[in-house]
């Protein structure tokens, strides 16, 4: 056991530091002792009690605010803090953009060890309310009561969200400050719906039940809804009553979907998908380019943001007119297609064949020629540099990878290839740091610019846009 200044169980105060932790957690300090402290906003007062001792830093939870932090705002939903979708709802916007912006500069100088980051500030959302145009909800018999709640409500009826940390409760929620009004307006419909009809749910420990999930999409620019309606077994007769009743209410909605998914794990992606109404697909923009949603693709949440991050990586960038790129981790070819227009040739890599057939689709749609799709494993550093044999070297590499990064040795690979400079954008800022280091270690790139995107406000989330370029 190690020397701790304060013991397993203990109380003490503390005042957290006016950053916060990335990831969310506020950070008080025991004589030195560094304790990370849940639910808790910068510069607060309170009193917590250490609930674990790690081996250089202690966790705690806070029992009670002495004093209030000076960010501290009024939430609008009647649901936070207990859904835990939403972890900032009560922190000032613009703080929660500065502590975004701290916790890249922290992790970039001590994970990274780069000196002296220059970290611009974070780049606000447009909305900070109703801006996902995708949310996905749970119906299930396992409900999660709250101690304020109705003694009466019923305790087999639940649709919602998952509780914090529970995959076996679920929160019943009456709207969600996250999606548009008009998609509240019919998450109400449906649950009134089912509980008038006694539809049955999905049971979370049986593994058994019809209903299971509600993914409701809308295109930003075009307003267009799909509902996508996850059940364990098929059974149209069911569901359309339910269906005729929406979309005679709703005209904005052009597709309803049933997927169909009878396995165990929990997926709102179906074994088979039917459609009930409509199309198979709704439209909507990013910038002056249209894309085609089905009710399993990927597309960016925060449709407004994500042009705004696109138009970063696109100046980030700065191709010229004959530069080859390369978009590694490129999903369904958005990065490519914003950056095609400025290039010579685009090259797309990603592991997906259903990414890479939308990636093409995409390009053809937007009569966009110069950019060429192939599925890549970039996990498998032998299968990337064989294919890289078949085509030009690039100026320019955009690198977006998923969360744990860049496996090391396709980084030893990137550097082989002496581009101008490299993008690296990530969601994960520790990773992001590592990863740099690596692609600086042993050559002549330098770290040059970092810019934080906020694409999802009150949430402990941050993309960032970084470049490397060789110095002089």
């Amino acid at each position: 056991m190690g020397n701790y200044p304060i013991k397993k169980g203990q109380e003490f105060e503390a005042t957290i530091e006016p950053t916060l932790a990335f990831g969310g957690d506020g950070i008080a300090r025991v004589d030195g002792y560094v304790v990370f402290v849940k639910d808790v906003l910068p510069e607060q007062k309170v009193l917590a009690k250490l609930v674990e001792h790690r081996s250089n830093f202690g966790e705690a939870v806070a029992l009670e605010v002495l004093e209030d932090s000076p960010h501290k705002t009024e939430w609008p939903c009647p649901h936070y803090p207990e859904c835990g979708g939403c972890k900032f709802q009560d922190l000032d916007y613009e703080a929660q953009k500065e502590n975004k912006r701290q916790q890249v500069i922290d992790l970039l100088e001590r994970v990274g060890k780069f000196d002296d980051v220059e970290v611009k500030p974070t780049l606000g959302s447009q909305k900070i309310f109703h801006y996902r145009n995708k949310m996905e909800f749970s119906f299930g018999t396992n409900r999660w009561i709250l101690p304020e709640e109705d003694p009466g409500s019923p305790v087999d009826f639940a649709f919602g969200l998952h509780a914090p940390g529970r995959w076996d409760k679920i929160l019943d929620l009456d709207i969600c400050y996250l999606q548009s009004e008009v998609r509240n307006r019919i998450f109400a419909d449906i649950k009134q719906y089912v509980l008038e009809h006694d539809l049955p749910l999905w049971d979370l420990e049986e593994k058994i039940g019809f209903l299971r999930y509600l993914v409701l999409r809308e295109g930003e620019h075009t307003g267009e809804i799909m509902v996508n309606i996850v059940t364990g077994y098929e059974d149209p007769e069911t569901l359309m009553p339910l269906v005729e009743m929406l979309v005679d209410k709703y005209p904005a909605i052009h597709s309803v979907v049933n997927n169909v998914n009878s396995r165990a794990g929990g997926s709102a992606v179906g074994e088979v998908e039917y459609l009930l109404y409509g199309e198979d697909v709704i439209t909507d923009k990013i910038g002056d380019l249209e894309f085609e949603i089905s009710a399993n693709s990927f597309f960016q949440t925060n449709t407004l943001q994500a042009e705004v991050l696109y138009n970063e990586i696109v100046e980030t960038a700065a191709p010229e007119a004959d530069d080859i790129i390369y978009d590694l981790y490129c999903g369904t070819g958005t990065i490519a297609l914003f950056l095609a227009p400025h290039a010579g040739r685009v090259f797309g890599f990603e592991v997906n064949q259903e990414a890479i057939e939308n990636a093409t689709r995409n390009a053809y749609q937007n009569g966009i020629f110069n950019v060429e799709f192939d599925r890549v494993d970039m996990n498998r550093h032998v299968e990337f540099h064989n294919q890289i044999q078949k085509i030009e070297k690039p100026d320019v590499v955009i690198i977006d990878p998923p969360r744990p990064g860049v496996n090391p040795k396709t980084l030893k690979e990137l550097k082989q290839l002496h581009p101008k400079k490299f993008v690296y954008v990530s969601c994960n800022p520790g990773t992001l740091a590592r990863d740099l280091k690596n692609l600086c270690e042993g050559t002549a790139y330098g770290l040059s610019s970092v810019q934080p995107v906020d694409m999802f406000p009150h949430t402990p989330h941050i993309e960032v846009v970084t470049q490397l370029e060789k110095q002089e």
